[in-house]
């Protein structure tokens, strides 16, 4: 039990640099279009992000899903 509460409050990056452009693809994403298709803006600040801290592992697994 300890543990997932542990998971539950590790955050996903201490670089706020490598956070911001992955919230602002989380807000763009909820105002898609009914294609749901993501922008290549949207690509771009994830991959950003990932630049930014290798070790991101959201930013990777979004990317994944472009």
């Amino acid at each position: 039990m300890v543990e997932k509460k542990q998971e539950i409050a590790a955050k996903p990056t201490d670089n706020p640099e490598a956070y911001e452009p992955i919230a602002w693809c989380r807000a763009y994403t909820l105002k898609m279009s009914p294609t749901n298709r993501p922008s290549l803006g949207s690509t771009r600040n994830i991959q950003r992000s990932g630049a930014v801290d290798p070790k991101f592992a959201l930013a990777w697994a979004l990317l994944s899903f472009r």
